[in-house]
This record gives structure tokens, C-alpha cells and sequence, in this order.
């Protein structure tokens, strides 16, 4: 958990940002576990994004399980957080995980690709709701490296997405 999540998700809000929060899925706990965690930290609030799973190989535990396994967990996780905040979890997934967990599954949630290298085109042909483009942008006021993402779609689809 982060420690200044609570302080820099009243702080964005009191500033009129649209705040919203993900979660690292993690091979080495239940999905169940996830969700508990998650709805213990993250307020459920009108006009917030829905819940972002992160779903990627880097920094994770080690892949034990065989890939119905992990998507029995990853469905646990994606109906837990529905349930209680009434919005369907983004995923966010980098192409690697995408092709090997996410293609052809998890239709009605939408997706933010990470592709730092080209447009990204899923190989299921599915369209994509938000593109993580860069990873070392700058925006002022913020001393370090910034991820730049883009929504693809328009202004009250964004409205849309965040009631």
C-alpha cells in the first residue's frame, strides 16, 4: 500500500483532479485477498475512475500457477471490485500479458494498453480505451518522470467512464 495514498487522493481531489487508483495483481496471492485490499484503501466516491487492475510480468512474484489458474484469480478480482464500486475495472496491461492472458477474454472490461514503442493494436482486433505512450514525460510542477497516456474517445465518453 502507499503509504500518502489517502493524503494525495484528498489532495488531487481538493484540487478538481479526477482521481482514480489501480492495483498491482500480484501471482502470489488470491484474487479474493486483491479485492480485499483494494476496497479497504480506495474510497468508493461519484466521478473517480473505475478501478485499474494492473496486469503485467514485471516486478511480479514468479508464475507458479498454470494460465487457468491465474484467470480464475484475475476474474475473482475484476467481479469483486465491480460489485462493490458499480463500475467495470480497466485493465491495465502491457502487450506481453495482453497477448498471453487478456486476448479473446475479459470483453466487457475496458483496456489500457502500455506500449511505449508503436500505436498499439491488440491482436484480438479490441478496441483500446486508454494508451499508456510514454514513461519519462514531464509535466510542470513535478520534479520527476511522468507516464503519458491518452483516452481514446470522446469528452462525455470520458464522462461516461468516470460517473
Amino acid at each position: 500500500k502507499d503509504k500518502s495514498f489517502h493524503a494525495n487522493w484528498t489532495a488531487a481531489r481538493e484540487r478538481g483532479f479526477i482521481v482514480g487508483a489501480y492495483h498491482f495483481f500480484t501471482f502470489c496471492k488470491s484474487g479474493e485477498e486483491q479485492a480485499k485490499n483494494f476496497i479497504e484503501t480506495v474510497p468508493l466516491e461519484p466521478n473517480t475512475l473505475p478501478p485499474v487492475i494492473d496486469l503485467e510480468y514485471g516486478g511480479n512474484c514468479q508464475l507458479t500457477s498454470d494460465k487457468a489458474l491465474v484467470l480464475a484469480e484475475i476474474a475473482v478480482l475484476i467481479n469483486r471490485l465491480e460489485d462493490f464500486y458499480h463500475k467495470k475495472p480497466i485493465l491495465y496491461v502491457t502487450s506481453e500479458f495482453y497477448n498471453d492472458f487478456v486476448a479473446y477474454k475479459f470483453d466487457n472490461n475496458p483496456i489500457w494498453i502500455r506500449d511505449i514503442y508503436t500505436q498499439p493494436a491488440l491482436v484480438d482486433s479490441r478496441e483500446w480505451t486508454l494508451w499508456q505512450y510514454a514513461n519519462r514525460g514531464h509535466l510542470d510542477g513535478i520534479d520527476t518522470f511522468v507516464d503519458l497516456n491518452a483516452f481514446h474517445g470522446t469528452e462525455q465518453q470520458f464522462k461516461t467512464l468516470i460517473e
